[in-house]
């Protein structure tokens, strides 16, 4: 039988987690989950559904004997194990750097566009 107070407090610091590591919004784990979309791996995807799906269970008595306790304390590993390795601070300044490498490259792109029309009117 799965200890409901046990849950909650998991996925309250799973939750924690995500919004500090990754920065997602939403109240539940279900909502950041869903905004996390694509930032996480399809199989943490996975077990996300499987910790969702656990909570939703364990309203109804009946239901949360159904519950595979391993396979949530294995979900609940990954993502701990995943979350681990994510650094805020360093994840901002990859974003910021790429934004700036997409910024340069397209004003080289308009710049070259630029100097093959001069070179076609015959302007240069």
């Amino acid at each position: 039988m799965i200890d409901v107070d046990k849950l909650d407090q998991r996925t309250k610091r799973l939750n924690d987690k995500l919004k500090e590591k990754l920065g997602l919004r939403g109240k539940t784990l279900e909502k950041r989950l869903k905004r996390a979309g694509r930032t996480l791996p399809k199989h943490l995807r996975r077990e996300g559904a499987i910790i969702v799906q656990a909570q939703k269970q364990v309203a109804n008595p009946k239901m949360a004997r159904l519950i595979d306790q391993a396979a949530l304390d294995r979900s609940f590993a990954m993502f701990r194990h995943y979350l681990k390795d994510i650094d805020p601070v360093e994840r901002r300044k990859d974003k910021i750097i790429n934004f700036l490498g997409l910024l340069v490259f397209n004003l080289v792109v308009i710049a070259a566009l630029y100097l093959l029309f001069l070179l076609w009117k015959g302007l240069v």
